[in-house]
């Protein structure tokens, strides 16, 4: 526990929280080149300014980014978030991903990810997330993830009133026999200007449950080769939940609509 001041510009470190006592890492007005930092508890990052390379989320650590509307961390190269039961989160400011994925994992590896009120979680390159990676993102009400590049994802999507935005023309997002369970009222939004910002589900199953007196608001045109069904084999888009799910685009889909 305590807090570590950072005045320099390079800094390479191994920092261990001891998993009760939170981490605090401050710098001044610098960027913070932060490399090869072990995480292992709850650790807070304060200042504005940060530049990751290889920091490493052991099983039950918790890193937040929280300080105000305006911050921004810049990930430009490798985050190795190795283990299951870490999570990154944002709840305040932006994380910029520059650097994109390389494999099925993603960037973020085993972390789950969470996009708190405030947060804004921003993929400038693409393949980010992982198209075989089946770990959570959740996004609070307040909370953005906005696509600046293609990504394929496999990681459960949990939606508490959090927003989804698509900025990309073609095909922005290609969901991977994945699930979006909405929590409460949330919007997926193409917010390209000049060309369409499509969401793929071809040759996939995508499960969607919508909380009774919920709605999900798809304003984003949709493309899927399966059945809009509520039962759970076969591929397609699969609505389950009480609450609504409603397409204010253009909804192409090649199978058959089954109830």
């Amino acid at each position: 526990g305590g807090q570590v001041d950072v005045d320099i510009d390079v800094c390479v470190a191994t920092l261990l929280a001891d998993g009760t006592k939170p981490l605090t890492i401050a710098t001044s007005d610098k960027t913070l080149f932060a490399t090869n930092f072990d995480v292992t508890g709850y650790t807070a990052l304060t200042g504005t300014k940060y530049s990751f390379d290889n920091w490493k989320l052991h099983s039950g650590a918790f890193l937040e980014l929280p300080p105000g509307s305006g911050s921004t961390y810049t990930i430009g190269k490798y985050l190795a978030l190795a283990e299951a039961g870490s999570t990154l989160a944002i709840s305040n400011g932006t994380l910029n991903i520059t650097a994109a994925g390389t494999d099925g994992t993603g960037l973020f590896r085993n972390a789950d990810l969470h996009v708190m009120n405030g947060g804004i979680l921003k993929f400038s390159a693409g393949w980010i997330s992982g198209y075989s990676n089946a770990r959570e993102i959740t996004i609070d009400k307040g909370g953005l993830w906005r696509l600046d590049g293609m990504d394929a994802t496999g990681r459960a999507i949990v939606l508490n009133g959090g927003n989804i935005e698509l900025n990309v023309p073609g095909r922005a997002w290609e969901l991977r026999s994945t699930s979006i369970d909405v929590q409460d009222d949330s919007k997926i939004t193409d917010v390209t200007s000049g060309g369409k910002a499509q969401t793929s589900i071809v040759d996939y199953d995508l499960a969607v449950r919508v909380a009774e007196g919920k709605t999900l608001t798809i304003d984003a045109e949709i493309i899927t080769s399966g059945t809009m069904k509520n039962q759970s084999t076969g591929k397609g888009i699969r609505k389950a939940g009480k609450g609504e799910m409603i397409f204010l685009r253009e909804l192409k889909h090649s199978g058959t609509n089954l109830v």
